[in-house]
């Protein structure tokens, strides 16, 4: 059975998160079974009433009083996450985190190993109020992660945009210099890019000897570490693991203090300098087969030498 793509939506507290996801659904419901994780900390569950009042097929799943992310809700939302994934067998699932909360533990959902059998972590988006981020001290752990993480950063509220745009893109792009920056009115965004294309590039599917189309199976696996890697180290390392890799993403820290976000794919690779960081270095893998343990061993023989 193909795994089922995850994806997370994130985004600090009035960004748009919920009108994005209301927008996503509208356009999809239609011709997908969706499965939304809603994830509150207040336990109204204000947002999950919004969605239900879509004339839309979807199934939700509320989880309130905290993120879950935290240590406290991480082991009970994963065991929710399978039994929800199980009873509705869904074509896609989609987390909308709350506004409080710090994904960078969003790898860890993926290391469980019964769920890393059932979906992969597909598209992580970040939802960024245009309007209001300078008042945001970018120094805020969890809205530096929310940031970080993604693979697209949508500046919304371009309506009311009172002219500090380029300043916003320059203060993201210090943070996640690799991701796609998006600039939206009412969360309006084209998903075609991330959301139709469920296949595998045709490359990985010719080192597999299938061109029929089919999905080679992927697994993720994570690598944290609190170690400071050499940077001839690290380049040796990525030179190595990013070919066999669909996706390879994350952030280090050099020996002499300095930081860098990293991203791979199909054996490119870029290095980028971070001028903001905190925490673990973190590096997510996604691959045919990924083997964890034995990129571990070799990150440890080559980056941490």
């Amino acid at each position: 059975m193909d795994k089922i793509p995850f994806y997370l939506v994130t985004g600090f507290l009035g960004s748009g998160k919920t009108t994005f996801l209301k927008n996503l659904l509208n356009e999809y419901c239609d011709s997908k079974k969706i499965a939304v994780i809603q994830n509150e900390f207040a336990p109204a569950k204000v947002d999950g009433k919004e969605l239900n009042q879509l004339d839309k097929n979807f199934e939700i799943l509320e989880i309130n009083k905290g993120s879950v992310f935290c240590v406290c809700l991480l082991g009970g939302f994963i065991e929710s996450l399978n039994q929800f994934v199980d009873g509705h067998k869904p074509d896609i699932v989609i987390l909308e985190a709350s506004g409080l909360s710090d994904p960078i533990a969003i790898a860890e959902i993926f290391q469980q190993e019964e769920l890393s059998k059932k979906i992969f972590l597909k598209y992580i988006w970040c939802v960024v109020d245009l309007q209001n981020f300078s008042r945001i001290n970018k120094n805020i752990e969890r809205v530096v992660n929310q940031i970080r993480v993604a693979d697209k950063i949508i500046l919304n509220k371009m309506d009311l945009n009172n002219g500090n745009v380029d300043h916003v893109v320059s203060s993201v792009k210090e943070i996640n210099p690799i991701a796609e920056i998006q600039l939206a009115k009412y969360c309006k965004c084209d998903f075609s890019k991330e959301f139709e294309n469920h296949e595998i590039p045709v490359r990985t599917q010719l080192k597999k000897g299938d061109v029929s189309g089919g999905k080679p199976d992927i697994s993720s696996g994570v690598i944290r570490t609190s170690a400071k890697v050499s940077k001839e180290g690290l380049d040796n390392f990525l030179r190595e693991v990013s070919p066999i890799m669909i996706r390879l993403k994350g952030h280090v820290k050099y020996e002499d203090d300095s930081c860098a976000s990293v991203q791979a794919c199909f054996g490119e690779f870029e290095i980028i300098p971070m001028k903001f960081f905190s925490g673990p270095g973190e590096m997510v893998f996604m691959g045919d087969c990924v083997n964890i343990k034995e990129i571990n061993n070799r990150f440890k023989e080559l980056a941490l030498r």
